[in-house]
């Protein structure tokens, strides 16, 4: 069946505690519906071919995204993240953002 799914590195005995301290640089795959859509450079080349991938800057190791390979759009998905979150009051904050990953 196809999930969604993510993949995070720790290197903590507890995979428990390596998903509640994860940031953006712990992510190494995520999959939506099945399809590899974002994650490590090097992991994503497995999946796609180099021209079908956008790299994308969230500090630390090289990031990239499918973007219309996997009929994914980075863009509408944070659009339609930052509706959601403002409808319960909250915001997205930038993958970027000093402090985000400590």
């Amino acid at each position: 069946m196809r999930a969604d799914l993510l993949v995070i590195s720790g290197d903590d005995d507890d995979p428990y505690r390596d998903l509640i301290e994860a940031g953006s640089r712990n992510v190494r795959l995520v999959l939506v519906g099945g399809v590899p859509v974002y994650g490590d450079a090097s992991v994503m080349r497995a999946f796609w071919e180099a021209d079908q991938l956008q790299p994308i800057d969230v500090g630390g190791p090289p990031r990239a995204v499918a973007g219309p390979a996997a009929n994914f759009s980075f863009t509408d998905v944070v659009s339609r993240l930052e509706a959601a979150l403002q409808a319960e009051g909250m915001f997205l904050a930038a993958l970027t953002e000093a402090g985000g990953d400590e």
